[in-house]
């Protein structure tokens, strides 16, 4: 008799206890669920959640440039001093060193748009025909004398890889 007297009591205590504890009112949302209005722009609250919750960083590509990147994108090697596409482990973006290449090896020459700028990329090719790395010189079309990127590519999806590259390169700061 005496654990059932106890047993009632805990919970008459417990009831008690949770009574005087104030509850937190639940705040409501004062937007639409369906749009957002800013100046000059509508963002859904998808959108508006991306926008808020991106996270950017710098990459010193030269001591003269840098670009700004997403994190969620990309991500930094800190030992390497070097990027990694999210969308392939395999599409790394490094400041370029050029030892050279195989002599069986092809290299095609195309000026590609990053932004304001027009620069030289040069494509690598191994014998076999796979694209193994694409190089961006920055200074424009000198290459000899440019700060350089390189782009090491997964064979399978190195045309992705560019483009995303690309877009990220689009965005560089500073002068090469």
């Amino acid at each position: 008799m005496s654990r059932l007297l106890l047993g009632l009591s805990l919970i008459g205590v417990s009831v008690l206890v949770n009574s005087c504890i104030p509850v937190m009112p639940t705040l409501q949302p004062t937007v639409s669920p369906t749009m957002i209005e800013l100046p000059s722009i509508k963002v859904t609250p998808h959108t508006l959640l991306t926008i808020l919750t991106a996270v950017t960083a710098v990459w010193q590509v030269a001591p003269s440039v840098s670009v700004v990147y997403d994190t969620a994108r990309w991500k930094f090697d800190e030992a390497h001093n070097y990027l990694i596409w999210q969308g392939s482990p395999e599409c790394i973006l490094a400041q370029n060193i050029g030892r050279g290449v195989p002599e069986d090896w092809r290299i095609a020459e195309t000026t590609v748009r990053l932004g304001e700028r027009q620069v030289l990329s040069r494509t690598f090719t191994d014998a076999a025909g796979q694209v193994q790395f694409l190089v961006y010189h920055l200074k424009g079309l000198e290459y000899l004398e440019s700060e350089s990127v390189l782009l090491l590519v997964p064979s399978a999806e190195w045309e992705a890889c560019a483009a995303e590259a690309e877009s990220l390169l689009a965005q560089l700061r500073g002068t090469p």
